[in-house]
């Protein structure tokens, strides 16, 4: 594995992500919250990987935390959320798209430089300026998913039951191949629609800062502030668009992972209770009529993202039709959900250096 941590500029997404993920770390680690002696380690190791497929992975090593990410990750990430403000007709109210001609926009890493390498980007400076931070929102979404699952504990865990040292963000293999029982299956699935939330939660908490910051202005650019949650969640479930098409899923009692669209069907459903939380304990201040913008604005980022992935790669998703119609998306959704609340959080509680989860409130 051809890892490597340095070399890059400043302003790559690179350095950006790898100090984003390393600052919220140090701030989770320090945090009255962490009452956890137990699982104090030398640190975190954030490590990127030369490879060009879309993955990343979490795992506890010797006396260290240690995140990879594929480098095939970022430039996917970048390249389609370019190659969506490179067109006309998406978020056509932001800057001027006369100059734009729905180019596709290729991305890939190189590794002498360790630089990314675009073959082009949006035109229009606003719509470029939007573009680059819609793209940081869905890598750091990644981050935060491989750091959900080292500071809510599950590496600790999986590593003390069943002897695995590590968490891939995708495993193709089911669990007859790799030998562990239908409980690792399960307790795999929970944790990472645990990682998801840990992701949301994190996500919200930039998003409500970007707001009251805007110190780089870019939110100038939308109709209103509060979009930024509609290209959050446009980049977001572009991410589930993306993975189902490379790495398609099913219900199945040995898989590790739900379906990607239920998935996010069950990341929306936390991002508003999480959202409803902060704002009862005052965390953040949204009156009820911004709380349903918010709400509005994120049904259309997947909207957005649905039509534009249908449009380009020839797909068919349509998720929230799909699930309405599902009838087995509830019993596999209830059965994560109820082993969440029923036993792995409390077994987590152990090796948890964060808040975790809560479905009916978050514990803040």
């Amino acid at each position: 594995m051809d890892t490597f941590n340095d070399g890059f500029t400043e302003l790559s997404y690179l350095n950006i992500c790898k100090k984003i993920t390393e600052g919220i770390y140090e701030n989770a680690i320090h945090s009255p919250s962490n009452k956890n002696p137990n699982y104090q380690t030398k640190g975190l190791k954030f490590n990127f990987v030369n490879e060009s497929s879309v993955n990343a992975m979490a795992r506890i090593t010797g006396e260290y935390d240690e995140i990879f990410i594929n480098t095939g990750t970022v430039t996917e990430i970048i390249a389609w959320i370019f190659s969506a403000f490179s067109n006309p007709a998406m978020y056509s109210f932001i800057g001027k798209t006369s100059s734009e001609n729905n180019m596709e926009v290729l991305a890939k890493y190189d590794h002498p430089t360790k630089a990314i390498h675009l073959t082009g980007t949006p035109k229009d400076k606003t719509r470029y300026s939007v573009a680059f931070s819609t793209a940081l929102l869905g890598i750091r979404f990644i981050c935060m998913h491989e750091l959900g699952h080292l500071l809510n504990g599950h590496a600790y865990l999986i590593k003390d039951l069943y002897g695995v040292d590590c968490i891939d963000m995708v495993l193709k293999e089911k669990l007859y191949s790799i030998g562990l029982s239908n409980e690792y299956a399960l307790d795999r699935r929970t944790m990472e629609m645990d990682a998801d939330a840990f992701a949301i939660s994190s996500g919200i908490s930039n998003l409500d800062g970007l707001i009251n910051d805007n110190s780089d202005g870019f939110l100038n650019a939308l109709f209103h502030p509060l979009q930024i949650y509609e290209l959050w969640t446009f980049a977001v479930h572009s991410i589930f668009l993306m993975w189902e098409r490379l790495y398609p899923t099913s219900y199945d009692s040995r898989s590790f992972y739900l379906p990607n669209l239920a998935r996010q069907r069950l990341n929306i459903s936390a991002a508003k209770s999480t959202i409803d939380s902060l704002m009862q304990k005052g965390y953040i201040k949204y009156d009820a009529l911004e709380r349903q913008s918010i709400f509005l604005y994120m049904e259309s980022g997947v909207k957005q993202a649905e039509h534009f992935f249908n449009i380009n790669k020839s797909t068919k998703f349509n998720y929230v039709h799909d699930f309405e119609q599902d009838k087995v998306y509830q019993k596999y959704a209830d059965e994560v959900l109820t082993h969440w609340n029923k036993n792995l959080r409390k077994r987590l509680e152990k090796y948890s250096r964060a808040v975790l989860f809560n479905p009916n409130g978050m514990d803040f």
